[in-house]
């Protein structure tokens, strides 16, 4: 899952790989982009939701959960092809 990110150009907000959580992943959100608009996208065309940051992290990450029967082959495949595809159909700010 991280290699598809970092592939995409995403990065971890979570650096240390020994200090990452096995279920819950932290991406930074992408320069330019709306998490909202990227989360809201994802969930009205793949029906997954992704959250964004709490606390400190407000409004700078997105969060995606992939635990138990959601941690499966065809379901990170599906989360990655849900990134990208929103990262090509969100609007991405100049500024």
């Amino acid at each position: 899952f991280y290699k598809g990110l970092e592939e995409m150009g995403l990065k971890l907000f979570v650096q240390d790989k020994k200090a990452r959580l096995p279920t819950v992943t932290t991406i930074v959100a992408p320069p330019g982009y709306d998490w909202r608009e990227i989360t809201g996208y994802i969930m009205k065309t793949f029906n997954i939701e992704i959250s964004g940051g709490l606390g400190p992290s407000a409004g700078r990450v997105l969060r995606v959960g992939l635990m138990g029967c959601n941690s499966s082959k065809a379901n990170v495949d599906m989360v990655l092809e849900a990134l990208a595809d929103a990262l090509k159909n969100c609007h991405k700010s100049r500024v």
